[in-house]
């Protein structure tokens, strides 16, 4: 019986364009049609993190890095895009959110339960975790102020608001880079043993190249789709958006978390965690709103008191736990509890 060996990462490519024929699928069959493209868009975003893995392996720390702080979030990016493209600037809005709440709540919580369940407790060494934690305690603070505008009625500057805003955070995440991976890059050196790549340069760019158009398609027609779901299923968009494609846009990377504290090697969870929750709020975020300006409708950064509620006190308990350096299985339990709360509250939400 003949095997075909694929290289590393070709494996999650392979079924993500199987699984993207779905789209030829007819309208009457459009929640099936929804769920293979949502599993197609997780294994190619698994693809994409392989092939920046690999492709990082190839250069020094510093530009290892930032490719991983570029490329990071790049389908919560794509996806995002398309959804403000199609006019539904409040779901793109649902889904930035419940990618920071899926980092700090959903990963954390499964990741910590998994490395702390057959032990007493587990120590954190987490140096580099509580720059970002403190940054992204800002940068949520920022989302504030464009949001309190509806408290005061003043809808009308929103977008000046919102772009102005962006630009700080994005020139604060520039600045962050220099700091992390130049003036104070012992601070974030985890002295581990450089990853060893499996896959020729070649092969990671084009693997890299491959994903980002497969997911650039997939997100594309999702998008076109997405509020016939809505329609089929009763979600609003909060839910939708928050819950569902939030989900989606992280579940590779959860995955990879969760296997490495399983291993033991939890160390990473945390400064994973908030390292990618911080790209989405200060890189992102911005990007898509200067995108938005070439578009029919503007992304604000007004977020629904709810969502910046909810975001807070993920980012709150994220520092709490960052300043403990200790986690049982207990306060995992808390946090997976969190988000069951936020996700029933986002569902009733209108």
């Amino acid at each position: 019986m003949l095997k075909l060996h694929l290289p590393k990462g070709y494996t999650n490519l392979a079924l993500g364009a199987l699984l993207s024929l779905a789209v030829f699928l007819p309208s009457q069959l459009v929640i099936l049609k929804f769920i293979l493209i949502t599993f197609a868009l997780i294994f190619a975003s698994s693809g994409l993190g392989v092939a920046t893995e690999e492709l990082a392996a190839y250069y020094s720390s510093a530009v290892s890095g930032f490719l991983n702080a570029t490329f990071g979030n790049l389908a919560e990016l794509i996806i995002a895009f398309f959804v403000i493209k199609s006019g539904n600037t409040l779901l793109a809005q649902a889904s930035l959110t419940g990618s920071i709440l899926g980092n700090l709540v959903l990963l954390v919580g499964l990741a910590f339960f998994v490395a702390s369940f057959k032990r007493k407790t587990i120590k954190l060494h987490i140096h580099q975790a509580d720059t970002a934690a403190t940054m992204l305690l800002t940068s949520v603070l920022f989302l504030l102020f464009p949001s309190m505008l509806y408290l005061f009625h003043e809808e009308a500057y929103a977008k000046t608001i919102s772009v102005v805003v962006a630009a700080v955070l994005f020139s604060i995440y520039l600045l962050y880079l220099i700091f992390s991976f130049k003036t104070h890059r012992d601070w974030f050196s985890d002295n581990q043993e450089k990853h060893k790549p499996t896959l020729s340069k070649v092969q990671a760019i084009f693997l890299m190249v491959s994903t980002i158009v497969l997911l650039v398609a997939l997100s594309e027609n999702v998008s076109s789709i997405i509020e016939t779901v809505a329609q089929h299923l009763h979600f609003n968009d909060l839910f939708l958006g928050a819950i569902i494609l939030g989900f989606v846009g992280n579940a590779a990377e959860n995955l990879a978390v969760v296997d490495l504290a399983a291993k033991g090697r939890y160390d990473f969870v945390l400064p994973i965690a908030v390292g990618s929750s911080l790209q989405i709020a200060m890189f992102v975020t911005p990007l898509l709103v200067f995108a938005s300006l070439f578009m029919k409708t503007q992304l604000t950064l007004s977020f629904l008191p709810i969502e910046i509620f909810s975001i807070l006190i993920a980012v709150l308990l994220a520092n709490q736990i960052a300043s403990d350096k200790k986690v049982t299985w207990f306060e995992s339990i808390q946090l997976l509890g969190l988000y069951v709360i936020i996700a029933v509250v986002f569902y009733f939400a209108r």
